[in-house]
Formats: C-alpha cells, sequence, structure tokens
C-alpha cells in the first residue's frame, strides 16, 4: 500500500486595504473619509502655496529687472532714484504743511467774518436804540396816545447813525441840515393823524378837543396800527 501524500494547507490570501465600494470587504468609517479628504485638501494647499511662491519670486524678479531697465535707460542709479524718493517726501511733507496752513487761514477768515457780522448786528441795535431814543424825545407831548409805534416807522427810514451822532437824510439819500426834532415836526405836520389833540376851552367849563385824531383805544390793536401806518405811507 503506497504511503498517503501529506495534504498540502491551503494557502489564505493576503489582506487587502478595505475600499468603499468593495462588496466583500470592509467599508471605510466616516473618520477614515474625512481623513483621507483632508489630507488631499493639504496636499493641494501645499502644492498651492509653491506655485503661488514661485509666481511671487518670478513677479518680483521682473520688478527689479524693469526698475534696473528703467534707470539705465535715464542713467541714474539707485542712489538717485532714493534721493528722488528723498525729495518727493519733503514736496509731500510741504504740501501737509501748506494744507494745514490754509486751514488754519480759512478758519481764521471764517472767526474774522463771523465777527464783523455779531458787530453788525450790535452797532445796527445800538441805532436803533439811538434812533428810537431821540426820535421819542423830539416827539414828546406832540403825539396822540400809541402814535409812537406809528411814527418811528416813517422817520427812521430817514434818519442814519453816523459815530454815534443821528444825521437826517433827504429824498436822495444825501445827508441834510435837518435835525431829528424838524424831522419829527415836518412829518407830524404832513399826518395830523400822529398829532396830540389840542385843547379849546369854550362857554362852558369842560374843555373840548379841536381836531381830535382816533382815540388810543380804537389804534390799540397792532392790525389798527398796520392799517393806519399803511394809509399814512399811501398818502
Amino acid at each position: 500500500m503506497a504511503d498517503d501524500p501529506t495534504p498540502t494547507p491551503a494557502v489564505e490570501p493576503a489582506d487587502k486595504t478595505p475600499t468603499p465600494g468593495d462588496d466583500g470587504g470592509a467599508k471605510f468609517t466616516q473618520d477614515q473619509v474625512n481623513r483621507l479628504v483632508q489630507e488631499r485638501l493639504t496636499r493641494q494647499e501645499r502644492a498651492f502655496e509653491k506655485k503661488m511662491e514661485a509666481f511671487e519670486a518670478q513677479l518680483e524678479t521682473a520688478r527689479q529687472e524693469a526698475a534696473s531697465a528703467f534707470l539705465e535707460e535715464r542713467g541714474l542709479t539707485e542712489e538717485d532714484l532714493a534721493k528722488l524718493s528723498t525729495v518727493d517726501e519733503e514736496k509731500l511733507a510741504l504740501k501737509r504743511e501748506l494744507a494745514k496752513i490754509k486751514g488754519a487761514a480759512t478758519k481764521a477768515t471764517a472767526a474774522a467774518e463771523a465777527e464783523a457780522v455779531a458787530r453788525a448786528k450790535v452797532e445796527a441795535r445800538h441805532a436803533d436804540m439811538v434812533v428810537r431814543s431821540e426820535v421819542l424825545s423830539a416827539s414828546s407831548g406832540k403825539l396822540s396816545p400809541g402814535s409812537e409805534a406809528l411814527l418811528l416807522p416813517i422817520v427812521a427810514s430817514k434818519i442814519k447813525v453816523v459815530d454815534g451822532s443821528t444825521v437826517v437824510l433827504d429824498d436822495k439819500g444825501e445827508p441834510s441840515e435837518l435835525t431829528v426834532a424838524d424831522l419829527v415836526t415836518a412829518t407830524i405836520e404832513k399826518y395830523p393823524q400822529l398829532a396830540a389833540p389840542s385843547v379849546s376851552y369854550g362857554s362852558g367849563s369842560r374843555p373840548g378837543f379841536s381836531g381830535a385824531p382816533p382815540s388810543a383805544r380804537d389804534r390799540d390793536t397792532p392790525e389798527a396800527r398796520q392799517a393806519i401806518l399803511a394809509k399814512m405811507l399811501g398818502a
């Protein structure tokens, strides 16, 4: 009887790395997928960074070559270029300083203009007070009650204050020899509605009034005064 052959052990296939979609093997876990994706992204980023570094190096070389060619064409050196840069910086500094000076001058001019306007307003108020004071003084006892408000607008337009003194202007706007008292008297004569009532004594014991203007009560409203003034100025 022949000897039985020694059985040959079965050889198991080598382990192979599982891949997605392999029906017979294990599938990747989510962590393994994430790691593979991250590694691929990292490799792509590094490759892009290297390309950018190479591009920037080429760009810097081109800039230097262009600058050298520019200087060579004009017979200049880098030292000359540095001097020009210094001059440009000095010019820029001067421009900035000039802008500051102009700004300060503009502010000073604006302040002076504002001061002039304020001074003009003060002088105008002072002139109005002077005119009002002299007109009221010249018309004292000559006006009916409440007529001051009607007289002032008429005569004030013909009075100018010069160096603190009043000057009466003529019809052409030129200084005249008249005084404020003369102007007030002439105005009252022209507009007798303003005059104070004159007292006359008759045969009885009660005094009467001749030529009496409208009573103070009748004109003691802004509307009434404006109506009387408009009528007088239109006369």
